[in-house]
């Protein structure tokens, strides 16, 4: 199985802290007028504001390198088989037959760290909510690869499916 590029577990990192930060703020706000009735004091809901922070970043470094650590793919005669998963553990097996297209993809924070997205879409797969909480529109999505390796991966993949049409 191949691991992901070292630099993803920041791409994770990012992902997670928005995660952990707005479900912070949302239960901090009710904590923070909890604190500001107690103590009467504003400094304190600037702590609570600051605890926040550093909590999110934290607990978000901590799963970023656990979800990393689980990340890997693996390309076999017939298919592309990719796992992951923390506390829920994924695998999905791709038959290279059913592959219509493979897109590299870049969003900002991945040009920033110099690593890409490796996007499979195959025949009857509907859109789906992604770990990331967006709309993807792929069965197989590989994180976190250097733009060389992403680029690699596309062509073996294309290669794999040579003769289907719409490639």
């Amino acid at each position: 199985m191949t691991k992901l590029h070292p630099k993803a577990v920041y791409l994770f990192w990012w992902s997670y802290f928005w995660i952990f930060l707005f479900t912070f703020a949302f239960l901090g706000f009710f904590v923070g007028i909890w604190i500001l009735a107690i103590t009467e004091s504003l400094s304190s809901l600037f702590w609570c504001g600051i605890i926040i922070l550093v909590l999110s970043g934290v607990l978000s470094a901590l799963w970023a390198k656990l979800m990393y650590n689980s990340y890997s793919f693996e390309t076999t005669k017939t298919a592309l088989n990719i796992k992951w998963g923390v506390l829920r553990k994924h695998s999905a097996t791709i038959p290279y037959q059913r592959i219509q297209n493979i897109d590299v993809n870049r969003g900002i924070m991945a040009r920033l760290l110099g690593i890409s997205e490796v996007w499979i879409q195959t025949a009857g797969f509907s859109a789906a909510l992604s770990k990331f909480g967006a709309m993807r529109f792929s069965e197989g999505m590989v994180p976190g690869l250097d733009v060389k390796e992403a680029e690699k991966l596309r062509a073996l993949l294309l290669k794999k499916t040579k003769g289907r049409q719409g490639l």
